[in-house]
């Protein structure tokens, strides 16, 4: 490598360096922010049903009203803003116009807040990774000339925003060379090392160097959990279709509703959340805590409006269902929202039925919680299509590895179940329906 490359390369890595940090630090804000609105909504849920009749239509109206403004502000301030961002900043990387980022960072962090307040199945991840992209364009601004370190800023601030919310680097360093086909050349490789490493380094700082979701201790999967992990990719690649079909379906219908306003129809969807505390309110939000609580041998769910059904297989099933369902309704809404959330919470229930239907098998292997990783894992990557950054991403969350075979053996089932039917990757078919509803605009 010659003088004039090597200072190119620092000078990127300095960029990076800075995109990483900047990018730690506006996703750490974010996600204090997305607690308190999720506060707020709670608060407002246990306290406005006191007041009785006043108090239901209050809180209706409440979310109807936030679910219109989240839509609102996206629509007005930056329609590009809208769902997770992941196809924009995708577009961005095959060479596309720069993001307007001025305008997507206040209309991502605004908007996400208003729909998280509805209690909208939604998470945090997509617009982590859109406010990454756009603070890589950002500090690549007017000083970067060459569009293709630009774009590989672009594509670290993306793998910064994916490291810093989930506390997984390395997911957001896979995320950006098998999602967003990131160029595999030393330059945009550096910087998207160094952008989540530093992304990594704000968020250990503000929230603890510990997994995300707390250290997770299972034993090493034995032959028994192997061939149920098999057996797990099956349902969780089936599901991951399924979920993939729900999210194109309902924004399909929704798109098809072309006299009725925007605005309207985000406020429906976010009614939506209304029934589904009544049913079952841990399907509120990304709600990685379900994830979490079944890792850790709780009783979930533990919610049901059916007390008879808390804890139980049946439970679960009805669980997963309306999670699915509300995840469709919720991004069909057209606010800001990720779907990385929701595939690993439905996937992880789904590995839990099958743990506790094979524990006979194997009663001191905790299968339930193997399985609920290795589903959690499962579903996520059959739905994007994205096996290296699925399987890798759930042992982040967990700092847990001795179970890499089973997941990956999940992992693997689930995405040649995705592969065998035809369907397509969730980014891509979502990019499609874009394509077809812009050409027929």
């Amino acid at each position: 490598m010659g003088a004039r490359s090597t200072r190119r390369l620092l000078r990127a890595c300095a960029a990076a360096l800075a995109v990483g940090l900047s990018t730690g630090l506006v996703v750490a804000a974010y996600r204090l922010a997305l607690h308190s609105a999720m506060a707020t909504h709670d608060r407002a849920w246990t306290a406005l049903p006191r007041l009785g009749a006043i108090g239901w239509a209050t809180l209706v109206a409440a979310t109807a009203a936030a679910g219109a403004a989240a839509r609102l502000v996206v629509k007005h301030l930056a329609p590009e803003a809208t769902g997770s961002g992941v196809p924009t900043v995708e577009e961005r990387l095959r060479g596309g116009a720069p993001l307007r980022w001025r305008r997507i960072l206040p209309a991502k962090f605004g908007g996400g807040l208003l729909a998280t307040v509805t209690g909208m199945s939604l998470g945090p991840e997509g617009p982590s990774v859109h406010m990454g992209a756009c603070l890589g364009e950002a500090i690549a601004g007017g000083a970067i000339r060459d569009d293709r370190l630009r774009r590989a800023l672009v594509a670290a601030g993306s793998s910064a925003g994916l490291a810093g919310v989930f506390d997984a680097p390395v997911s957001g360093i896979l995320f950006a060379f098998e999602e967003l086909r990131c160029e595999r050349a030393l330059l945009p490789c550096a910087t998207v090392v160094v952008a989540a490493l530093a992304s990594r380094f704000v968020g250990g700082r503000v929230f603890g160097e510990g997994p995300l979701l707390g250290p997770v201790d299972l034993p090493t999967p034995g032959a028994v959990a192997i061939v149920l992990a098999a057996a797990c990719g099956l349902l969780c690649g089936a599901t991951g279709v399924l979920f993939n079909a729900a999210i194109v379906a309902v924004a399909n219908f929704r798109d098809r509703r072309a006299l009725v306003p925007d605005e309207a129809k985000a406020a429906v969807s976010a009614a939506c959340a209304i029934p589904v505390g009544f049913l079952l309110p841990s399907a509120w939000f990304g709600n990685l805590g379900v994830l979490r609580g079944l890792l850790h041998g709780a009783v979930v769910p533990g919610d049901l409006a059916v007390p008879a059904l808390h804890g139980t297989l049946a439970g679960l099933a009805v669980f997963a269902a309306v999670k699915l369902g509300f995840t469709a309704t919720s991004y069909a809404s057209g606010a800001v929202g990720g779907l990385f959330a929701p595939p690993l919470v439905i996937g992880a229930a789904l590995g839990a039925i099958m743990g506790r239907l094979g524990d006979p098998l194997a009663p001191q292997a905790q299968l339930p919680q193997v399985l609920a990783l290795a589903g959690a894992a499962a579903v996520f990557a059959a739905s994007m299509r994205l096996p290296l950054t699925g399987i890798v991403m759930v042992l982040e969350l967990t700092g847990h590895v001795r179970n890499g075979l089973a997941v990956a053996t999940s992992v693997g089932v689930a995405c040649l179940v995705a592969a065998a039917v035809g369907a397509h990757p969730l980014y891509e078919a979502l990019e499609a329906r874009r394509a077809i509803g812009s050409q027929s605009a």
